[in-house]
């Protein structure tokens, strides 16, 4: 039975392995992982299950004031770092909560890949093709300049992504005429899922663009109109707790968010960071602002990434550059649009400097509030567009599948040499360069002294 079991799941063993290993390799002892822009509340977990809980008012912000993010939603993961607080040692808990979702992002692409495409579904010989795309969506460059300077809100919104995109498809598509067991499961896993993930909304412009992918999913099955206004329904409803108090605010508060002396100062700063990587080039390596930020003695701080890009292994991002690609054509050729929408949704989002679509974003940046909410693109689309990317570079080795000409075994070294190739594109994530350096600091005991005197 355990054979089987281990059989069945061997691909997401992996996933959890590699996981593990770059586990071992960052994290390092006596370090919190701190800084940038962080919730650390891992340092008073129960404090920031009051908070997040009380959030509508925010007693402990200056003299108080209306909250203007969405406080609440972070109350599942406060809870679950509370819970987590009595096993494990308070430096490692931040640690473990972004591997935590760099590994659930990766097993819910495989489900992603799987689910969408039945061809797949227990078959060995094409489980691999969802193996490459989950292992490229958790070790892409994307997904490393996220996780690099790692935020609580991008890491959930890593992991709630794939299995959103999976459910939602799924009680979009099935038929439940034959089994009403079947219909209830999936709306308790759909409510569970849109639940945990909320997290990722603390950061709203990401609920927005959430809604957007879902959206472009439902384009492709506009004849079931009636469950995906009901599943578009749910998902208002499981996110109320923190949607009402922020519609609150911008009915008292709205113009604290244009008036602010922080959004007036960086906006256009941040925009135009954002333009200058809006090139296809850039696109295509899915290289975006943060690449070019600078950290302490104004070094910077993808040091490690630029030279490892900037040698031979630099060729591979155009390697599976063109494997997207095959995989876009190929989704084309089939006239199964659903993840080509996504595409173009976050080619509109990120190519700022790219006619046809930079065209289509100034319109919409007419709209003042649109300018000033998506002022950073890149940190809002960088992570759709590296699941649709590693969806289509699985496709892309699918498609290069019929030309592989010998027997099984040949076929199977050709995939392993694909799967280390991936490794060697991250490489540096595997030499202690998945989070910055940076980041990873000893607290003072001072700081701990006046935490728990507060306390």
């Amino acid at each position: 039975m355990i054979k089987t079991l281990l059989n069945k799941y061997k691909y997401q063993l992996i996933l959890f392995f590699i996981v593990f290993i770059l586990f071992w390799m960052n994290y390092k002892p006596g370090t919190y992982l701190t800084g940038w822009d962080n919730l650390q509340t891992e340092l008073n977990p129960g404090l920031a299950v009051k908070r997040a809980f009380f959030s509508v008012w925010e007693e402990y912000q200056s003299f108080g004031l209306t909250a203007g993010m969405a406080h609440a939603a972070d109350l599942p993961r406060a809870v679950f770092l509370w819970i987590t607080s009595f096993v494990m040692p308070q430096n490692m808990i931040r640690y473990f909560y972004h591997f935590l979702m760099l590994l659930l992002g990766g097993l819910g692409m495989m489900k992603v890949i799987i689910g969408l495409d039945p061809r797949l579904r227990g078959d060995d010989k094409n489980e691999i093709f969802a193996f490459f795309g989950a292992l490229f969506y958790m070790l892409n460059l994307g997904t490393a300049q996220i996780f690099y300077l790692p935020h609580e809100a991008f890491s959930t919104f890593f992991a709630l992504l794939p299995w959103g995109i999976w459910i939602f498809s799924k009680i979009i598509n099935s038929d439940y005429r034959l089994d009403s067991r079947l219909r209830g499961n999936d709306i308790k896993l759909f409510f569970l899922i849109n639940l945990l993930g909320t997290p990722a909304f603390y950061t709203q412009q990401l609920f927005i663009v959430y809604m957007l992918v879902l959206g472009c999913i439902a384009l492709g099955k506009l004849k079931n109109i009636k469950r995906i206004f009901l599943a578009f329904l749910l998902i208002i409803i499981i996110n109320s707790f923190w949607l009402l108090p922020q519609f609150y605010f911008l009915k008292t508060n709205s113009q604290v968010v244009t008036e602010a002396k922080n959004n007036t100062l960086s906006t256009e700063n941040v925009f135009y960071q954002n333009y200058e990587k809006g090139t296809i080039d850039n696109f295509l390596r899915l290289e975006g602002f943060y690449f070019d930020l600078k950290g302490k003695d104004n070094t910077s701080l993808f040091a490690p990434w630029k030279d490892h890009l900037g040698s031979v292994f630099g060729l591979l991002s155009y390697v599976f550059a063109g494997l997207m690609i095959l995989g876009l054509l190929k989704n084309i050729k089939e006239r199964k649009f659903v993840f080509v929408f996504i595409f173009l949704l976050c080619a509109i989002g990120l190519l700022l400097a790219t006619p046809p679509f930079s065209w289509i974003n100034e319109l919409i940046r007419q709209f003042p509030i649109v300018n000033q909410i998506f002022r950073s693109p890149f940190t809002k689309f960088i992570i759709p567009y590296s699941l649709v990317y590693s969806y289509f570079v699985a496709k892309g080795i699918q498609a290069l599948d019929p030309r592989l000409h010998g027997d099984d075994i040949k076929k199977k070294l050709v995939y392993w040499f694909i799967g280390l190739l991936v490794i060697l594109y991250a490489l540096p994530s595997f030499q202690g360069y998945f989070f910055s350096p940076e980041m990873k600091v000893k607290i003072p005991d001072d700081y701990h002294a006046v935490i728990n005197y507060f306390k």
